[in-house]
């Protein structure tokens, strides 16, 4: 509880900080409590919510603050019974700046966290809980919903071989013309359908690093060193965290490591905002590889998890410095 309450005072009460900030600010401002989920262009879930802090006469920043809260109270009930990677999942979600993502997408980063439970809830083979999430998430963005066939896909699991994996990173990479035709043109049938049409008109997807298209390449080679070593590593993790379900993480994390050349040679930021999803659990996977690391008492793992956590640091400040999805420099409200 202390948790929560701190996270939603220290990141719900930033101001002007994300991307999307004032576009918030301004659904709930204009938002009425005459408003019906068919007069809005946003989900039911945020219509409600907004709806619910009027009542109390709340100013605008609320709407922040509420779904900054929402967000960790799911992340909190999915680390309940994972407290020996809370600290860890934590650095990351900095690190990986994926909560510079979620300060910009809140109502998909609440979707996102609503996932992460879900796919706890299929290894706990709770069938009333991972449909439970999956509606949550939907109500906040309408894109989750694929992530109920996705979800029923990963129910049995098991990784395929390193060299499978490998393979088919390397084919994305050298092969990005051909391969990012085909993504383009399934994406562009699909985005109405997702949700992602509204963000048709903006032409730079560069949603982590700004100051010039320079940063693509410098994101990509380094994107693509991470998801080689957590490819490498893959079996060994799964196999130590099985009783977690890695595997199920892993799969998306995949789907995000092959799509990574697509999204940074097309520059189309509906299609960055679709891969958020799946770009986040990297950093649920370096959580489980950094923590397996640790645990094997051996001087070469521990020094490779150092280096790990020296690499990610260093892109956090390097992250802040230039300004990383319009989070920086960080203000408050108050």
């Amino acid at each position: 509880m202390i948790t929560v309450v701190l996270v939603t005072v220290v990141i719900g009460f930033r101001y002007a900080v994300g991307g999307d900030f004032f576009g918030y600010i301004d659904y709930y401002t204009y938002t009425t409590m005459y408003d019906t989920p068919s007069t809005v262009y946003f989900e039911p879930g945020f219509l409600y919510l907004i709806q619910f802090l009027k009542l109390f006469s709340f100013p605008p920043q609320a709407i922040i603050a509420a779904t900054t809260c929402v967000q960790c109270i799911l992340l909190v009930a999915w680390l309940r019974k994972r407290v020996d990677l809370a600290a860890l999942v934590i650095f990351y979600i900095f690190s990986t700046l994926l909560i510079f993502e979620v300060n910009s997408t809140i109502r998909q980063g609440v979707a996102f966290f609503a996932i992460l439970v879900a796919l706890d809830a299929i290894n706990r083979r709770n069938v009333f809980l991972f449909g439970a999430m999956i509606f949550l998430a939907f109500l906040f963005h309408r894109s989750a919903i694929v992530f109920f066939p996705i979800g029923l896909m990963l129910w049995r699991v098991s990784l395929p071989p390193v060299s499978l994996q490998l393979g088919g990173l390397m084919l994305a990479y050298f092969m990005t013309q051909l391969f990012s035709d085909q993504v383009i043109f399934l994406f562009s049938y699909l985005a109405p359908m997702l949700d992602y049409t509204s963000y048709g008109r903006t032409s730079r997807s560069d949603l982590l690093l700004t100051g010039g298209y320079d940063s693509y390449g410098i994101a990509a080679f380094f994107w693509m060193i991470v998801d080689i070593i957590l490819i490498l590593f893959s079996r060994r993790t799964a196999a130590r965290w099985a009783d977690q379900g890695y595997a199920r993480y892993h799969y998306l994390f995949l789907v995000a490591a092959i799509l990574t050349p697509v999204n940074t040679s097309w520059g189309f930021i509906p299609f960055a905002r679709a891969l958020f999803y799946f770009n986040g659990m990297r950093a649920i996977c370096l959580a489980f590889l950094t923590a397996d690391l640790l645990s094997r008492r051996s001087l070469r793992d521990a020094s490779f998890a150092a280096a790990l956590l020296v690499m990610f640091t260093a892109w956090l400040v390097v992250g802040i410095a230039r300004g990383a999805a319009w989070a920086s420099p960080y203000q408050f409200a108050f």
